[in-house]
């Protein structure tokens, strides 16, 4: 689908607040009980999410645990 420019939305996320982002997105498209509830919700996010992969640093990488870790606990509300 062709969008005009004055049409977008624009989101600037950090690398970490992106990765953790990816990883809750990839969860839900991986889910067999979805609480997605049509398929256009489907399409978004499937898209939305190999966007994030093709834009993230690390996600191959052989820590991407440890990564993703650090990302959650650097993008997490902080105790006080």
């Amino acid at each position: 689908m062709k969008v005009n420019e004055s049409e977008k939305v624009t989101l600037t996320f950090s690398q970490d607040e992106a990765l953790v982002l990816f990883e809750l997105i990839h969860r839900i498209n991986n889910q067999q009980a979805s609480i997605i509830e049509h398929q256009a919700e489907e399409r978004i996010l499937f898209d939305l999410d190999a966007d994030l992969e093709k834009s993230i640093s690390g996600i191959c990488a052989p820590d991407y645990e440890s990564l993703l870790e650090k990302a959650r606990e650097q993008v997490r509300d902080k105790e006080i």
